[in-house]
């Protein structure tokens, strides 16, 4: 089992992919369905949560495509879920600030820049 975890600027949530779960859990290897059912995927997830700091509803287990020819609904069904999360987080974190509510500031991510020769 591998994961990915993508760095963590400021105040963009940190979110985590723990993949080849097919090959860490025969269970999940019978049955992609039950992945979120199978103790050593909880147990795995909950240890990384704690080893890294990011909460378990940012850590998303996907099976990877590398030894199916074919299209499996199952496996996309898992990555189309984690790929939806990633970026809802994302959204959540480009609109933060703009309720009035907020107190953080939202990051800048304007193309615009001001070219070195002005000053």
């Amino acid at each position: 089992m591998a994961a990915y975890v993508v760095p963590k600027p400021v105040d963009i949530p940190q979110v985590a992919i723990l993949t080849k779960i097919d090959e860490a859990c025969p269970e999940v290897k019978k049955h992609l369905r039950n992945v979120y059912r199978a103790k050593y995927i909880k147990n795995k997830m909950e240890e990384f949560s704690v080893n890294v700091g990011i909460p378990m509803n940012c850590i998303f287990p996907v099976k990877n495509y590398h030894e199916e020819i074919n299209l499996n609904s199952d496996i996309d069904s898992l990555i189309l879920s984690a790929l939806t999360n990633i970026i809802n987080f994302g959204d959540d974190c480009i609109n933060m600030g703009k309720d009035s509510d907020s107190r953080v500031c939202p990051p800048d991510f304007s193309t615009e820049r001001t070219p070195p020769y002005a000053k």
